[in-house]
């Protein structure tokens, strides 16, 4: 049975799959003094750069509202070259957070 490839997967989601599940992918801990601001603005779509490195966020762990603690972020790193040719990090959806 064959599959149609014109489908939401392919559409809407195989680009970051295909990121994640590269084999140079991986995942990363690390702890982040987030303030209500960020936390108000933050969207799944935000590309994450570190030192030059890029990276999605898998999960945000243990965000305190009262402010004074670390809160604890699951990160996925990828390449760009691994990207498919439509992937852009322009397009509106798509927010990059230099962290410094």
């Amino acid at each position: 049975m064959a599959y149609p490839s014109k489908n939401t997967y392919n559409q809407y989601h195989k680009e970051i799959v295909d990121l994640i599940i590269d084999d140079n992918s991986r995942l990363v801990t690390a702890y982040f003094n987030l303030e209500p601001s960020d936390v108000a603005t933050f969207k799944l779509s935000n590309i994450v750069v570190i030192d030059g490195q890029h990276y999605i966020v898998n999960k945000v762990r243990d965000y305190d509202t009262r402010g004074g603690r670390l809160t604890k972020v699951e990160l996925i790193t990828f390449k760009l070259r691994g990207a498919g040719p439509d992937f852009d990090l322009n397009e509106p959806n798509i927010t990059n957070v230099e962290i410094e």
